[in-house]
């Protein structure tokens, strides 16, 4: 679960819970450059973020595969929100 995101110079700060090292994160469903710090924190880094971006953090194997993936999030103005269908 993906509870929030932050800007600091030109790096995203994701907030969520159960994320590992093995988390990694999907914009518009490319796989992004991340630096695991917590359970509770993952850095996203080399990417502009723009109004409308989806977001997903996707749990990989060592062989590179998905295996699990959060529910997709939408950035809009500095935030995420859920998708809703």
């Amino acid at each position: 679960v993906i509870d929030g995101i932050d800007v600091q110079d030109k790096l995203y700060i994701l907030y969520g819970n159960n994320l590992t090292s093995s988390s990694k994160v999907y914009v518009n469903g490319n796989k992004q450059k991340t630096t695991f710090h917590s359970d509770m924190k993952i850095e996203l880094s080399g990417i502009t973020l723009k109004d409308g971006d989806v977001i997903t953090v996707h749990q990989v194997d060592s062989a590179g595969s998905s295996f699990r993936s959060s529910a997709e999030y939408i950035y809009s103005e500095g935030q995420l929100k859920p998708v809703t269908e």
